[in-house]
This record gives structure tokens, C-alpha cells and sequence, in this order.
């Protein structure tokens, strides 16, 4: 998630545990990602861990395009004039 959603959709008092989730299961998911494509390597070939990776993340810019409306967000913070 960019830090820039992140600042639009999470409210402050929880930004920092959700930033420090994120980091935390990205660095446990590189050990488990370079299993699976070894696994991937090992029975199909090297080919089809690039054809893995770039049907996946086509998955998922179509399912963040199908959900775009999850990203039109209106601010709630008003500013007062001091």
C-alpha cells in the first residue's frame, strides 16, 4: 500500500501500527516468495516464474482497477481560520 493511501484512508492514531504491520509481513513474505519460485523453477522451468509473476500482478492491477471507486476518497479534515 503507498504511503500516500495510506495517509488518505488510515486515521492517525492508527497509521503506525498499520505502516509497521505492512513492513513486518512484506519482509516475511520475501523468504516465503523465493520458495515458492524456486518451487515453481524446480517443476516447470525459470520461464514460468516470470509468467507466474506477471499473471499475478496483472491480477492485481485489475482487481485494484475494478475497485477504483475504494480510492476516490473525500477529506474530513476541515481548517478553520485562525
Amino acid at each position: 500500500m503507498s504511503h500516500s493511501v495510506q495517509i488518505l484512508i488510515i486515521p492517525d492514531e492508527y497509521r503506525g501500527r498499520v505502516s509497521t504491520l505492512l513492513q513486518a509481513a512484506s519482509v516475511v513474505l520475501i523468504p516465503l516468495s523465493n520458495f515458492l519460485g524456486g518451487l515453481i523453477a524446480d517443476h516447470f522451468g525459470a520461464n514460468y516464474v516470470f509468467l507466474f509473476c506477471g499473471l499475478w500482478q496483472f491480477f492485481v492491477v485489475l482487481l485494484v482497477y475494478k475497485n477504483r471507486e475504494m480510492f476516490n476518497i473525500q477529506s474530513t479534515k476541515t481548517e478553520t481560520a485562525v
